[in-house]
């Protein structure tokens, strides 16, 4: 919400809310729905979630505020003149990396990252394999410190990394697929910075991972997104894995339709290290799909 407000809605930081019209409305988000944040393509889903977040806050301002006579600040909401003007977002479900491309997918990352371009490109790279392997958000990987991460060497199933404060608001220790950690075991520690996908931005961690991304969306032949991986994450799982799909909430951190009393009150959500068979089958999914896609699964018959 902070990152809508400071870069889609710069210019009016310093604007009174009644300054804000709607012509100004319409504009902005026509400018993020054809050509993005920064001009390199559309983003119909942040124009929409930014003039979201900015009607709360406005709705907000108009609960909380009056004049001195009692009298409301403002009579109407800027915002809800695109009501009926949303961009169309497509179909989202369809949206991630199926199982005649995953392989040739995954193995082209792995070839871009054996000659990046310098070492940003190449936290950016493992970025993705990372999201890819875990399911994760993409600033849930990108904000992971190495304190937040656990691999014991002796004990495959005792690998995992912690999110203090996830979308869904619940701290969770997650389960590291064998894939997942070989990415982590690659990364290497860069003095001062404590994160594990370090980059010279000032946050100091890779924030726009566009170019893997954009490698992934040729080889895959759709333009694909980080969550998109989530969304692959989840597909896998589910329809390739036949994992259940009360687990698959749990292992991408989403509060499980099904959980009842028992789930809510009884079951331990915070400590997942019981799904590490579910992550692990997924991580050797994609690994072998890879293997696949090199011709790992032809055998030469004699002649």
């Amino acid at each position: 919400m902070r990152r809508h407000i400071e870069l889609v809605c710069a210019l009016w930081l310093d604007k009174p809310i009644v300054g804000i019209t709607e012509d100004d409305i319409r504009k902005r988000h026509r400018e993020m729905a054809t050509k993005g944040l920064r001009g390199k393509g559309p983003a119909p889903g942040q124009a929409n979630l930014s003039m979201t977040t900015l009607r709360a806050l406005i709705n907000f301002a108009s609960r909380q505020y009056r004049r001195a006579d009692g009298s409301p600040l403002f009579l109407y909401n800027p915002v809800d003149v695109l009501k009926d003007h949303w961009a169309k977002l497509g179909t989202r479900t369809q949206r991630y990396i199926d199982k005649r491309t995953i392989g040739a997918s995954w193995n082209a990352l792995h070839d871009a990252r054996d000659n990046p371009k310098n070492l940003d490109a190449l936290a950016g790279i493992d970025l993705i394999l990372f999201l890819l392997c875990t399911g994760a958000r993409r600033n849930e990987g990108a904000q992971l410190q190495w304190q937040d991460v656990h691999i014991n060497d002796d004990d495959p199933t005792d690998c995992w990394w912690h999110l203090a404060d996830p979308k869904n608001g619940r701290e969770v220790f997650l389960p590291l697929n064998s894939q997942a950690v070989e990415v982590l075991k690659r990364r290497e520690r860069v003095a001062g910075n404590p994160h594990v996908f370090p980059s010279r931005s000032k946050a100091g961690h890779v924030l726009d991972p566009r170019a893997p991304m954009a490698l992934v969306s040729e080889v895959a032949g759709k333009t694909l997104s980080c969550h998109d991986l989530r969304r692959t994450f989840t597909n896998i799982a589910m329809r390739e894995c036949l994992i259940e799909k009360f687990r698959t909430d749990l292992l991408t951190c989403h509060v499980p339709a099904q959980a009842d009393v028992t789930a809510r009150n009884y079951l331990d959500l915070t400590r997942l290290d019981w799904l590490q068979p579910e992550a692990q089958r997924i991580g050797d999914y994609i690994e072998q799909q890879g293997l696949i896609a090199r011709g790992g699964n032809v055998v030469a018959l004699r002649a």
